[in-house]
């Protein structure tokens, strides 16, 4: 980690200090290790959009589809392995933190970040209209908070 007066701020988007469960990450991992990752490519565009967004902009949605396929079968199930044992919710960083959610996001919900929000004393929470991916579903809201907050921030 780096030294506390090296970071200025924090933006953490959809995501929580535990995202699942073990037996659910390492059920996936062992999906992708058997099957690779179309196995579980069209799952996780429904978790990463939101149903109208998938209609409205397939080409998005088709993007990140590809960008997925073509991700390392063997670095995607590192990265369930990770996020099975990743527990950082004893973690506390003192710094301005801007907390970005999803009000369609069925991985890291907006309920359950506002929750984690209001336990950080320099939090700014948004909820987008959007799924898991909400850069990529808002990204003009995204962006303009993300903007504001490094501008009051980081000078």
């Amino acid at each position: 980690m780096p030294p506390p007066h090296r970071v200025a701020s924090l933006t953490l988007a959809n995501t929580l200090p535990r995202i699942g469960d073990a037996e659910g990450w390492t059920a996936r991992a062992e999906l992708v290790r058997a099957q690779g990752l179309a196995a579980i490519a069209d799952l996780a565009m429904a978790r990463f959009f939101s149903p109208g967004f998938c209609v409205c902009a397939p080409g998005v949605v088709a993007a990140a589809h590809t960008t997925l396929l073509a991700t390392s079968p063997e670095g995607y199930v590192g990265c369930c392995g990770a996020l099975r044992d990743a527990d950082l919710g004893r973690t506390r960083l003192d710094l301005p933190t801007l907390i970005v959610a999803g009000t369609r996001d069925v991985s890291t919900t907006a309920e359950a970040m506002a929750e984690f929000a209001a336990t950080l004393p320099d939090s700014y929470f948004v909820e987008l209209d959007a799924g898991h991916l909400s850069n990529l579903e808002q990204p003009g809201p995204f962006n303009a908070a993300l903007l504001s907050h490094l501008e009051a921030h980081d000078g």
